[in-house]
């Protein structure tokens, strides 16, 4: 069965009202793109990213915000000022390189050529077995979560994958927030609390 992204809910659907409406209009050719942000380090990545997440911008294969197409590869390639409508998975691959694991640094990205790709923002934990990472999410849109390292079992085979070009940017480590209450200890990250944890693949990104 083909895939079908989930319907967007009123306000989504009132945010891609003008993209849609002009779906059918004359558009410039992004090919050539002079437009497009030059971004050269990770934090302007991230930035990038957090924009789609403030606006709540809704997982579509065909949609696009600001010209850029609104799954996880176009969101990715929206981060990083790739030419628009965007890569997907496969294409990604030929801006970067697949890295080890400690090289990871914030805007860098988690690549399933195949499924997914996820930015990578910074380790949740001490151990390095989660992290913050950006993804526009099948079922959820734009979202800014904590994620097992490399993802959630069963969406592909993620690899650790940096953008060429990008300048490395010193990853912040875990921000621990102890709050100590009458019967134990909980611990909280000062980003906020975790969303669902589920994954989220995109297989035909």
């Amino acid at each position: 069965m083909p895939f079908q992204p989930p319907a967007p809910t009123t306000r989504r659907a009132a945010l891609l009202l003008p993209t849609l409406a002009l779906a059918g209009a004359a558009r410039p050719a992004w090919a050539d793109d002079a437009e497009r942000a030059i971004v050269t380090t990770g934090l302007q990545a991230t930035a990038r990213a957090a924009v789609w997440v403030k606006h709540d911008v809704p997982y579509s294969q065909s949609a696009t915000f600001d010209g850029y197409r609104t799954d996880c590869s176009g969101y990715v390639s929206m981060a990083w000022g790739l030419a628009r409508p965007g890569l997907n998975t496969r294409t990604l691959r030929r801006v970067g390189d697949f890295i080890t694991k400690p090289e990871l640094r914030r805007g860098d990205a988690l690549l399933s050529p195949t499924t997914h790709v996820v930015l990578f923002d910074k380790w949740a934990d001490a151990g390095r077995t989660s992290y913050w990472g950006y993804e526009e999410s099948s079922s959820q849109g734009a979202v800014y979560r904590v994620i097992p390292y490399p993802y959630w079992p069963g969406y592909g085979q993620f690899k650790p994958f940096h953008k060429r070009g990008m300048s490395p940017t010193k990853t912040v480590l875990f921000e621990p927030l102890i709050q100590r209450s009458a019967s134990r200890t909980v611990l909280s990250f000062l980003e906020g609390s975790v969303t669902k944890r589920s994954g989220d693949g995109c297989a035909r990104s």
